[in-house]
């Protein structure tokens, strides 16, 4: 009678069964994200990224300055959670100037900014982007 309900069920016994790969599934999703994104989108996307555990007590706050779309954020890391701000904050304790491009490459797995230029306090840039853990992996949706 529900067909999300039938679907889930189905899925899990072709999952327990091994005759669907989940990791090649989640590859697949994957690849619909893949290329450049917008800064928005990639700073938002920091929240969900954020090694919460590793991040612990730390408070840092970067600021990024897009330089060919002309976008500015603010992105601070506190108790654990990541706020992004749009504009400028006075709390600030680097900034970042990059491109779209440089932005991207940054935020794929074990990227860095380097070639960036960073004022301020370039560790606490560079311990930001220490915390995200951006190390897609596989898992089982469904166990025996």
């Amino acid at each position: 009678m529900n067909p999300i309900a039938r679907s889930w069920y189905l899925t899990g016994a072709l999952e327990l069964e091994g005759a669907i790969d989940p990791d090649a599934l989640l590859q697949a999703g994957l690849k619909t994200f893949a290329g450049a994104r917008a800064p928005a989108d990639i700073f938002k996307g920091w929240r969900y990224q954020l090694d919460a555990a590793a991040a612990g007590d730390t408070h840092a706050v970067v600021g990024f300055e897009v330089t060919d779309t002309g976008e500015r954020y603010a992105v601070e890391l506190r108790n654990s959670v990541i706020v992004v701000h749009e504009g400028e904050t006075p709390s600030e304790q680097a900034v970042v100037r990059l491109t779209s491009e440089q932005l991207n490459a940054a935020a794929a797995a074990n990227g860095t900014f380097d070639g960036c230029e960073i004022t301020g306090d370039a560790a606490v840039a560079a311990e930001l982007l220490s915390l995200l853990d951006r190390d897609v992996r596989g898992f089982s949706m469904h166990l025996r």
